[in-house]
């Protein structure tokens, strides 16, 4: 295995990270050959420069109640939410927040969303509220894409505007009942991205049921790739938002580098904006402190 990926630009545990995700999806099926045609056809190779968040990284307990206090995913009137973005930051602020996120749709033909020029105007529009509200909350922009490739254009990308942005989110990733790619298939993507990249509120339970949990951290972890706590109603299933269905899951990614976001997917309950306390109880549950992704912020 090691002399087969020698020559490649994947790293050898990231190879057979994605060798066993690859086998474990397909019953075990697939031939070795695949990998390797992933890792060559689709370029698959580890970010040029990985987040350091080592060299930065406050200590526990002296930060925590300020790191754990965000909100990275709530949508504006520039996609398919109801508020303008600022009345989403003074909200937070109200709520007592220190990180707001604003992630709104881009590029999807599923509801209202920002094609590249609005994303221009979007751009230019978070900065302006970044220097309003600099001091009081921590102002942060992102989008959010589809992982669908029939409702996305990812040919459309601007990638240098993506990565004048704080973040990316990425829905439905490995999701089959809604189209999304597989993780693997969105690699050349994320490869071209130069900001954090997160999983929105993703059902690892049954997404990645067939994956061993160890082989799609250390991936998860190769890419820089945080993993959103989505408390909201509309991102649960039998009453429990679908982190509490993967504690497993949670509790290896505990002792890994890679990161955990809180977002609560706003679009027309103001009240969202502030309601993070299950995640927040999770994080203390699952010992996932160490593991904020507002660390890299």
């Amino acid at each position: 295995v090691r002399e087969r990926f020698s020559g490649c630009t994947a790293s050898y545990p990231m190879a057979i990270n994605i060798f066993w995700m690859t086998g474990r999806y397909e019953g075990g099926a697939v031939l070795f050959s695949r990998t390797l045609k992933l890792i060559t056809e689709y370029e698959i190779r580890a970010p040029m420069e990985p987040i350091d968040t080592e060299s930065s990284r406050p200590a526990y307990r002296q930060d925590y109640e300020a790191l754990v206090n965000m909100n990275l995913h709530n949508h504006t009137t520039f996609s398919d939410g109801m508020f303008a973005p600022e009345v989403i930051v003074k909200k937070a602020a109200e709520y007592g927040l220190h990180f707001i996120g604003i992630t709104d749709h881009y590029l999807t033909g599923k509801v209202r969303s920002m094609d590249n020029s609005l994303l221009e105007r979007y751009i230019d529009a978070m900065e302006e509220l970044k220097h309003r509200y600099a001091g009081k909350i921590r102002v942060l922009a992102g989008v959010e894409i589809d992982a669908s490739a029939e409702r996305t254009d990812f040919r459309e990308i601007r990638y240098d505007l993506l990565n004048s942005l704080d973040y990316v989110l990425f829905e439905y990733v490995n999701d089959d009942l809604w189209g999304g790619m597989h993780l693997w298939e969105l690699f050349p993507t994320i490869n071209r991205i130069e900001i954090p990249c997160g999983l929105a509120h993703n059902d690892i339970s049954r997404n990645f049921k067939e994956i061993d949990y160890d082989a799609l951290l250390g991936v998860l972890g190769d890419y820089g790739i945080f993993v959103e706590l989505s408390p909201s109603q509309r991102n649960s299933k039998f009453g429990k938002p679908y982190y509490r269905f993967a504690p497993d899951f949670f509790s290896k990614l505990a002792e890994t580098e890679v990161k955990v976001s809180i977002g609560t997917d706003t679009h027309t309950k103001i009240a969202e904006i502030g309601a993070i306390g299950d995640a927040v109880q999770f994080i203390r549950e699952r010992a996932l402190q160490e593991n904020l992704v507002t660390q890299v912020f």
